[in-house]
């Protein structure tokens, strides 16, 4: 008997442990997409306070498109309130006045102050719905954050 439960215990540890860590079956890239694919990723992130999301090459749209959903998820749906990219700190203060103010054309200050690999337009798509964002929302619901060296910003409330 203890011959077979023991690895019958085995398989079911090792079923549920890949279960638990089944990557996620994504429905779109698009930012209007609905979140019902991104829902377990609440339970999976509770605790974190810093989320990265890496891209398997620079300047890909769908990568773009994806980071575009996911932190509109985390925005809406988690409280996360800051997008870093590391680049131009020149580039990311203008970006910042213009998610603020409105002052300034994200387009132009990508293109100008960005390294190639992020003027992509998806990247100002983002920027707008920031600014959009926080004129839709109360003060502690916005994007305000602070300007961290080499960062756009817009961390968690």
């Amino acid at each position: 008997m203890q011959r077979i439960f023991m690895p019958l215990l085995a398989l079911l540890c090792l079923c549920a442990s890949a279960y638990a860590q089944q990557p996620l079956r994504l429905q779109s890239t698009d930012p209007l997409t609905d979140y019902t694919d991104l829902m377990p990723l609440k339970k999976q992130l509770a605790g974190a306070t810093v989320i990265g999301a890496g891209e398997g090459t620079h300047g890909t749209r769908e990568f773009f498109r994806m980071k575009h959903r996911l932190f509109r998820f985390l925005a809406q749906e988690m409280g996360y309130t800051v997008f870093a990219i590391e680049d131009s700190p020149v580039g990311a203060g203008l970006i910042q006045r213009f998610i603020e103010t409105g002052e300034g054309n994200p387009i132009a200050i990508i293109r100008e102050h960005f390294h190639k690999v992020y003027q992509v337009s998806e990247l100002s798509d983002m920027v707008y719905w920031m600014r959009d964002y926080n004129l839709k929302h109360d003060k502690s619901s916005a994007l305000p954050g602070s300007i961290a060296s080499r960062c756009i910003t817009s961390g968690r409330n």
